[in-house]
């Protein structure tokens, strides 16, 4: 009898749980990565990459072959289940899976992924579990699994008040100007130089009250899936322009160069125009937001034959390589630089990807350059800038 039929053999009688998770540890690991990763259910871009995949179930493991070395008496597996699956190990699953924006049914279906597959080998194997290493297993994953669903919403609850905080005090601040503003109005005191300023005033703020709305809307809609784009042939000149013209005043007021660059001739794309509108928008919103006074913005379009590419580089503080790819998470900002709520550039994202596009961080020299692309129609000819761009950095 060879090799091959000894631990066939071995593997039939019960108690063979450590067995297979020691010989088959890495091609479990590597099978659930798999089922994982290639996962439908799952939205592209909420998927774990393979390293971060790997990460606490290795440790699920060693607690596992940890309890099925101690041989303990009959009776065992139920209680000691309850003891691994609701230790640490699931905490710490869940705060993984929170910051990369899972939502609960995602991780969860991570485990249940995990549990298919070992299942999947001990059949393949002909692994016969007793009672209690049956248990031992299936309570573990069922414990792991509720204390991750305990953490994800414990954490989903205060990343929800910390939200409901910040919108209501960035909804207060242009509140109270308006309400002051409006005052001022009722008062018939102001000279028509004042009135008009107070007015402007008055406009500004309930434009930046409209702008944190419509974020908060959008990003629902993104979060429910509902998110729906009209597409029709647009142009991306104009795009730009608008985003010069509407960021352009409260630029001025603080000192910023602010200069777009356009192609001579339209750009034509495929894309719903207020979405892109918004956008860039966002980008450019965040762009003037972290800029110091005195410094430059620059609104940028090129194209060529597949895909028009929009630019937003500034001269502000840049971001730490560490959190690049942090950038485009909702809620998500550099700790010394927390201003707003963090959606715009989560919109941005989700709004840029519904197009087939694709958005990330360009970096080059100081500041910081957002770029995003969508595919496009037409080719330009020369350059033109309006107005006169800002000296390359």
């Amino acid at each position: 009898m060879g090799e091959g039929d000894r631990l066939s053999t071995a593997a039939r009688t019960p108690g063979r749980l450590a067995w297979l998770l020691t010989t088959f540890r890495e091609e479990l690991l590597q099978r659930w990565t798999r089922r994982a990763l290639d996962d439908q259910s799952v939205p592209d871009a909420n998927r774990l990459s393979k390293p971060a995949l790997v990460d606490h179930v290795p440790e699920l493991l060693d607690r596992l072959l940890s309890r099925l070395a101690l041989h303990p008496t009959e009776g065992w597996g139920e209680r000691v289940g309850r003891e691994v699956g609701g230790s640490g190990v699931g905490v710490a699953h869940a705060r993984q899976r929170i910051a990369l924006n899972y939502s609960l049914p995602e991780a969860l279906r991570e485990l249940s992924l995990f549990r298919v597959t070992v299942l999947a080998l001990c059949e393949e194997h002909e692994v016969l579990l007793s009672r209690d290493e049956a248990e031992l297993f299936h309570v573990t994953i069922d414990e792991m699994m509720t204390t991750s669903a305990s953490e994800l919403e414990r954490i989903s609850r205060r990343m929800y008040e910390q939200l409901m905080a910040v919108v209501a005090h960035d909804l207060r601040d242009p509140l109270n100007t308006i309400t002051f503003q409006a005052a001022r109005l009722r008062g018939g005191s102001l000279d028509a130089e004042k009135a008009e300023k107070a007015g402007d005033a008055l406009a500004r703020n309930a434009k930046l009250m409209d702008r944190l709305i419509g974020d908060l809307l959008t990003f629902s809609t993104l979060k429910a899936g509902a998110f729906a784009i009209e597409m029709a042939e647009v142009n991306a000149s104009e795009i730009v322009r608008q985003a010069y013209e509407q960021f352009r005043p409260l630029a001025e007021r603080r000192g910023i160069e602010i200069a777009a660059i356009v192609p001579e001739r339209e750009v034509l794309l495929r894309a719903d125009r207020d979405r892109i509108v918004q956008a860039l928008g966002n980008l450019v919103a965040n762009a003037v937001k972290f800029t110091p006074d005195n410094g430059r913005v620059r609104i940028e379009l090129d194209s060529d034959n597949r895909e028009c590419v929009f630019r937003v580089r500034d001269t502000g503080p840049g971001i730490p390589p560490e959190h690049i790819e942090n950038v485009f998470r909702p809620f998500w900002q550099v700790e010394a630089n927390k201003q707003g709520i963090g959606l715009g550039l989560a919109i941005a994202r989700g709004i840029v990807e519904a197009h087939g596009g694709e958005i990330g961080v360009e970096r080059s020299g100081p500041g910081a350059t957002f770029v995003f692309s969508i595919p496009c129609a037409a080719v330009p000819s020369a350059t033109a800038s309006l107005p006169p761009p800002s000296p390359t950095r």
